[in-house]
């Protein structure tokens, strides 16, 4: 077989696979592989297959897979290196050890900037760590991003990318001259995305502004809670939200919806959490779900689990109650 293939972990309309997968294929003289979704349970005999040597992992796919049940020939594949969007720190070394996987590099963009942010192959890094600038090729900076003022060392900020050469970054939004301009407000692109730096220079995600929670003063990171949760053999994939907290004006509760991978009463998901996250961010509300709705690319369409709120079936952990069976509701 070809010594390097490299397989694509989604369809082509999709930035990772033109990005991280066609284009770097194209330069390498590599044999690309595609297939029309991707499946966790059939992850490794496609690998297989293919004789694939590196491959690139989106979202919760990893998780997904670990999630399978493990099999004696795991680690018999062909594959050395995983570029993971983000990886799920509390797996990474059982996962390299159970499939055989030399190196992980951890990249962080987005399909505007490419990826302003990565871990160089085969450096350790921190746990939790995003990676370093890419320096040869974007400035970024993390800002307030109410005045674009840079925040000091340790501190959250938006993070900010300027390319150093032509076409590394996108030229604007087709069609939506007042979006551009909003995006590349004083000349540098604005990625709604809440980071932070530490003292040698890592960066690690914190949250998508949009998505950040505030609650008794505290602010809360939904990553953050939905990377506890899915540590839990019990939950399969989940998102967390925030809802109208009905008293209290700019405050939210903590919803966690969740896809179960078995049958669990509500109070093991809240007790699994108090260990986990600070007391002010244990999930407040549970819904479980048939599926998380998703766009095209696989990300969560929160903002439909926003408007739909607390529904009949959610599980309040103020409200008494006693063991339970949750049912999973039917996601539209």
């Amino acid at each position: 077989p070809p010594r390097r293939v490299l397989s694509a972990c989604t369809p082509l309309f999709h930035g990772n696979a033109q990005f991280m997968a066609a284009y770097l294929t194209l330069i390498a003289g590599a044999r690309l592989v595609v297939r029309p979704r991707f499946s966790a349970s059939r992850w490794v005999d496609q690998l297989r297959a293919s004789g694939v040597t590196v491959t690139n992992l989106i979202g919760v796919m990893m998780d997904f897979i670990w999630k399978q049940e493990p099999r004696p020939d795991d680690a018999d594949n062909r594959l050395r290196s995983v570029f993971a969007a983000p990886t799920a720190g509390s797996i990474l070394a059982g996962f390299r050890e159970r499939y055989g996987i030399d190196a992980f590099v951890e990249v962080f963009g987005l399909t505007e900037t490419s990826a302003p942010i990565l871990s160089p192959y085969g450096e350790e890094r921190p746990a939790g760590a995003a990676g370093l600038q890419a320096a040869d090729w974007f400035d970024i900076r993390l800002v307030d991003p109410d005045t674009d003022v840079e925040v000091p060392v340790g501190e959250i900020g938006e993070l900010v990318v300027r390319p150093k050469h032509p076409w590394t970054c996108s030229m604007g939004y087709y069609g939506m001259p007042e979006r551009t301009v909003d995006a590349w407000r004083n000349l540098w692109f604005h990625t709604g995305d809440a980071l932070r730096k530490d003292a040698d220079g890592w960066y690690y995600f914190v949250d998508r502004y949009k998505d950040a929670l505030r609650r008794r003063g505290e602010n809360i990171s939904s990553y953050e809670i939905e990377q506890a949760l899915l540590g839990w053999d019990a939950v399969l994939e989940c998102a967390v939200i925030g809802v109208a907290a009905g008293v209290e004006a700019g405050e939210d509760e903590v919803m966690a919806v969740v896809v179960a991978a078995r049958d669990f009463d509500p109070a093991e998901l809240w007790e699994w959490c108090a260990g986990r996250v600070p007391a002010f961010a244990v999930p407040r509300f549970v819904r479980v779900v048939d599926r998380l709705p998703k766009t095209p690319s696989e990300r969560v369409r929160k903002a439909l689990l926003r408007t739909e709120g607390v529904t009949p079936g959610t599980h309040d952990r103020l409200a008494p109650h006693g063991a339970a069976s949750l049912t999973a509701e039917r996601i539209a």
